[in-house]
């Protein structure tokens, strides 16, 4: 609206000045000279504005009075179900939130001067419309921020082949000539480089990029909003946003480290973790607040002061997984390491007494050195091409867990030096006994654990050996010429070596 209150004032002034005695215009001269054609004059003209000019004020003032925003309290119901149903809708935008928001402060405007109790409920009424609204635009971010931590968003993207391993795959299936390996789909079931790409995935490419471009907006408006006054109460919607992010990491933390029976394994807990990172870290660059030290803050506060209750299991109250999460996890790993090295070792065991005398009969021939036999024996063993992958696997498990006791070794060192000291000197002391005491092969064990034994692989595989009960087996003496006769296996003719992480696949 526009003030017309000038305009009248100058038109008073030109009446006063042409219908003055001393004035050489006449107003009746002013008037006809100014009609033509039929028309009204200037004088006529002037006053139909000046009335004009006044309705116009008049209803500047009843806007004002009647039409303002603090009207909008005695609708604040419905105001909050309208702004869940539209603002994550096809046609919502975050920059709606603001105006949203902003319509509280001016509730409390509405208080009649002659009805005290209206302070207090009026007050009440708009806290808790603020509250509500943050809650739903919170849980909205969280929601765009699930989409994209999902298989279906970003999880989509990582279930495809790395670059090397599908150039890997191309060229072996080239050689081979495998008709279904010119599909976009890989001969492991994982897509190949630049399969979102495809025409028939567009419209998962497409909800990505709209989730993300939601996602952004969302954090930029919240962090560029005013704190909302109302009242006494002071709303900063970057600290809710803040308190957002970090809880549904947390949250996404401690359901990524179980699974329906048991803990995750590491792999996936990695994977998970990385991506749900990556998707914060897209949101930190629209807000003006460090959100990887409040990733860091979550990660040790979970990891070493606990107790984790999510992991806790009431079907099982003798086995209540309590305390910190490193303690737990630890626990686990160790605890999984040791049975699946054992339940590859009695594999192994068992295609040892399954091939006892083809191996008997190599060993014969390899002394004696004659070839013919030899080869003839080699082609004879059974199922081969298995037992190489349990040995890989026994091997990498034999790997895994050293890492695991080198880390507790360094914790140990650090946390209690003098006691790994102690240790260290009481190992290179123990005498060889056979059989060892029950005191000093615990002992042993436990030095063991911590990286202080040399021959960390041996120490484990014994240990394992004397729990499953295979350690006096002589199958064992024919490990040697079973690893001779993995030479003759298939298997080398499709297996890369990484000589950076020593691993075969």
């Amino acid at each position: 609206m526009c003030d017309l209150s000038e305009f009248r004032k100058n038109w008073l002034s030109i009446l006063m000045i042409v219908t003055s005695s001393w004035s050489s215009i006449n107003i009746r001269h002013l008037e006809k000279a100014t009609v033509s054609t039929g028309k009204e004059g200037l004088l006529s003209e002037g006053n139909a504005a000046y009335n004009w000019s006044r309705c116009v004020d008049e209803l500047e003032f009843q806007l004002s009075k009647h039409g303002s925003l603090k009207k909008l309290y005695f609708y604040h119901q419905h105001l909050t179900v309208v702004f869940r149903n539209t603002m994550f809708g096809p046609e919502g935008r975050p920059q709606h939130c603001c105006a949203w928001l902003g319509v509280a402060s001016s509730f409390p405007e509405c208080v009649s001067p002659i009805v005290p109790e209206e302070v207090t409920k009026i007050g009440r009424d708009a806290v808790l419309y603020v509250e509500s609204l943050i809650e739903s635009i919170m849980g909205g971010l969280e929601g765009l921020t699930n989409i994209l931590d999902s298989e279906g968003g970003f999880g989509a993207l990582e279930s495809q082949l790395l670059p090397e391993q599908a150039s890997f795959h191309m060229n072996y299936a080239s050689r081979v000539s495998i008709p279904s390996a010119k599909s976009p789909r890989g001969p492991v079931q994982l897509s190949l480089p630049g399969d979102e790409s495809y025409p028939e995935n567009n419209n998962s490419i497409k909800m990505l990029e709209a989730a993300m471009q939601r996602l952004t907006n969302l954090c930029s408006v919240l962090n560029d909003m005013e704190p909302i006054c109302v009242l006494n109460h002071v709303f900063v919607l970057r600290e809710y946003m803040r308190e957002c992010i970090l809880g549904n990491f947390r949250r996404r933390l401690l359901a990524s480290l179980k699974t329906d029976n048991d803990l995750n394994r590491p792999t996936i807990m990695e994977a998970h973790l990385r991506r749900h990172v990556s998707i914060i870290h897209l949101a930190e660059q629209h807000v003006s607040m460090d959100l990887t030290q409040g990733i860091r803050e979550i990660l040790l506060t979970e990891a070493f002061c606990g107790p984790v209750s999510f992991l806790q299991s009431l079907e099982k109250p003798m086995d209540l997984n309590a305390g910190a999460a490193i303690e737990v996890v630890c626990s686990w790993l160790d605890r999984m390491i040791k049975e699946h090295t054992s339940a590859l070792l009695n594999c192994i065991g068992t295609a040892l007494r399954a091939n006892r005398d083809l191996l008997e009969s190599i060993a014969g021939s390899m002394h004696c050195g004659d070839r013919i036999e030899r080869d003839v024996l080699l082609k004879q063993i059974l199922d081969i091409d298995t037992v190489v992958g349990f040995c890989v696997q026994a091997g990498q498990a034999l790997a895994f867990d050293c890492l695991l006791a080198e880390a507790a070794g360094s914790v140990l060192e650090e946390g209690a030096p003098l006691i790994k000291s102690l240790l260290s000197v009481v190992v290179k002391n123990i005498p060889h006994e056979v059989p060892e005491k029950k005191e000093i092969r615990r002992l042993r064990r436990v030095a063991n654990n911590v990286g202080l034994v040399s021959d960390h692989d041996s120490e484990l595989v014994r240990s394992i050996m004397e729990e499953i009960g295979g350690a006096n087996s002589g199958s064992w003496s024919l490990l040697p010429y079973l690893f001779a006769t993995f030479m003759t296996s298939n298997i080398w003719n499709t297996t890369a070596f990484n000589i950076a992480t020593i691993f075969i696949a």
